[in-house]
């Protein structure tokens, strides 16, 4: 549920589009159909929003909600309030994220520089961003595609700047048997990038999965670059609880705090 005076709203939309997106199991098929206009969570929830329960401590509010839809564990089902529509989901709270993604999309960037913008030359920025009133770009930034820089944005120098879903489509269009032809260090390389991608868009688990087979192809490609080390410390700072055993090691083992 988010301030209207600052972010646009899509929807409605239906139950069983919310569980291909997220990943999730209609409890019942039959409440597909249903249609929700908003997020929120449990205590302000509406029977027009969709909430979560991830936390088994909130059960309790999650028993009096008046939301008409959850994203749950299925092991809390029955716990549910009459008529609420539940999605059934091994972690509940990412479900609940990229449901949330599907109601405030992000902005289509709109190409065009603001002419009180001040931007390097050595800098390069592509002619489909979106740069913002007093925006100040320093010596040696690299944006990616499509990046939007909102107004009296400040980019420090060298800093790189790329569109995650893009990065990740291109990756998914890969040839197997050309990938699988490179050296192990370009591979190794591609992984990264593709980690950062990931966890631009906040999906830890696969950022996780990528960092993990570029270190396997080829450990110096990984433990010794910088953007590794961002990527690593990004992921430990976003996942819920303990880290996985593979992630906490190869932190260990880069010295990047757990």
């Amino acid at each position: 549920m988010a301030d209207s005076r600052f972010f646009d709203r899509a929807g409605p939309h239906s139950l069983t589009f919310l569980a291909e997106l997220s990943g999730a199991r209609l409890l019942d098929p039959a409440d597909g159909g249903r249609l929700v206009c908003d997020v929120a969570p449990l205590e302000l929830a509406s029977p027009d929003d969709v909430t979560f329960l991830d936390n088994r401590k909130y059960t309790d509010a999650f028993t009096r909600s008046r939301a008409g839809a959850a994203f749950v564990d299925e092991q809390v089902a029955d716990k549910a309030p009459r008529g609420m529509a539940l999605l059934i989901a091994r972690e509940p709270y990412k479900a609940f994220a990229r449901a949330a993604q599907a109601f405030y999309p992000d902005a289509v960037p709109r190409p065009g520089r603001a002419p009180s913008a001040i931007i390097d030359p050595s800098a390069a920025v592509p002619q489909d961003c979106e740069i913002g009133a007093h925006v100040v770009i320093e010596a040696g930034v690299r944006l990616g595609a499509r990046c939007r820089v909102g107004p009296n944005t400040v980019i420090a120098a060298a800093v790189e700047l790329g569109d995650g879903s893009k990065a990740i489509e291109t990756h998914n269009r890969l040839d197997p048997e050309h990938f699988a032809a490179m050296l192990p260090e370009r591979r190794a390389h591609h992984y990264l990038d593709i980690a950062r991608g990931y966890s631009q868009l906040g999906d830890v688990e696969k950022a996780s999965e990528m960092l993990l087979e570029g270190d396997r192809l080829a450990p110096s490609e990984i433990r010794c670059r910088p953007l590794a080390h961002e990527v690593i410390s990004d992921v430990l700072r976003r996942t819920r609880g303990t880290p996985p055993a593979p992630i906490a090691e190869l932190a260990e083992q880069m010295g990047v705090g757990v």
